[in-house]
């Protein structure tokens, strides 16, 4: 008989501490990190890294502002989903690898979701 099941890899093991949280446009994702927070802080966590995204570092902040910019409402539907990847590779890159390897858990108000609910929603 034929196992199905995938092994448990190393790339899994490291990101068991990352949590995100997803959901359609108004269902509450930022107000539930926002008192998660607060309860974290009361609690004295120390262990913990709230983050957001797009965005979360100063160079996917950046990316955030030119993607949510009023401005640039022509953007092709191909720019807007590799500036969504650029800014998540950098916000890995300067949050989340760094936080994880030093043992935290890392809550993210949003992540893979966002890009592709943004780009169906101009559809």
């Amino acid at each position: 008989m034929r196992k199905n099941r995938r092994k448990f890899s190393q790339t899994d093991e490291k990101m068991k501490n990352f949590v995100t949280f997803e959901g359609c446009d108004g269902v509450g994702k930022t107000y539930q990190i926002n008192k998660l927070r607060e309860y974290c802080k009361q609690q004295n966590f120390t262990d913990v890294v709230f983050t957001r995204e797009p965005g979360g570092s100063s160079i996917a902040e950046q990316i955030r502002n030119i993607i949510l910019d009023a401005k640039n409402k022509e953007m092709d539907d191909l720019c807007e989903a590799f500036l969504y990847a650029s800014a998540r590779i950098q916000h890995l890159h300067d949050i989340v690898r760094p936080a994880l390897a030093e043992g935290k858990v890392v809550f993210c108000d949003r992540f893979v979701q966002i890009g592709r609910a943004s780009c169906r929603e101009r559809v």
